[in-house]
């Protein structure tokens, strides 16, 4: 019969034993639940299984691309009311008592900015950017000997800022000119090294500076 209180199924079958005896015996199987989901900028991953009376239950969310997990879900028909995702978004019910509801909101995640200077890596502000909001790139970049001229992105196109509707971690290349102010009147480029020697016979250090 059907136990309404505690959610389930209790199944009776008797028979004679060898001594004549009537044996009665109960099994009790959990009633399925429902399980939905109200996840905001994602989807709630059940899989085929239900959610049983009194057993834990396991489930995932899974953030839109451009989103994080959430921080926190909030569970109804289950324990505990509140659940934290783990890294990839898997949650688990302690014990379930009823249809479950789990409501929750994956936020905007944040990615790197990559700066690049032909094969070298540039540290640069920002560093990061948000999904949705993007990112105004560095107006100049210092380079001794070069003027800087703009930024392209992977596929070579020109741009000034990270757009707002990408996600994943950005890769930005820096272009630039010669200075033609370091250029001799003959048209050959001024190099300067600037060679510290210090002498055994002082106690000073003695830089030069040499043009070639």
């Amino acid at each position: 019969m059907y136990n309404s209180n505690t959610g389930q199924i209790t199944i009776y079958s008797s028979y004679f034993d060898s001594g004549d005896r009537i044996v009665i015996k109960a099994n009790y199987e959990p009633k399925e639940f429902n399980i939905t989901g109200h996840i905001t900028h994602g989807t709630l991953d059940t899989g085929s299984s239900k959610p049983k009376y009194g057993q834990s239950y396991r489930f995932q969310i899974e953030p839109y691309g451009g989103y994080d997990v959430p921080n926190t879900v909030t569970i109804t028909g289950g324990t505990p009311t509140t659940v934290r995702p783990d890294s990839n978004g898997w949650c688990t019910i302690e014990k379930v008592n009823g249809d479950i509801t789990v409501t929750g909101t994956c936020g905007a995640a944040t990615y790197k900015i990559i700066y690049h200077d032909g094969n070298n890596r540039l540290t640069l502000n920002p560093s990061e950017y948000t999904y949705g909001e993007g990112a105004l790139l560095p107006s100049t970049v210092d380079k001794p000997l070069f003027i800087f001229q703009y930024w392209t992105d992977e596929d070579g196109n020109k741009i000034t800022r990270i757009p707002s509707n990408v996600y994943g971690d950005y890769h930005v290349y820096a272009h630039f000119i010669d200075d033609l102010s370091v250029y001799d009147n003959d048209g050959t480029k001024m190099l300067y090294y600037i060679v510290a020697v210090v002498s055994i016979m002082s106690i000073f250090g003695v830089a030069y500076i040499s043009r070639k």
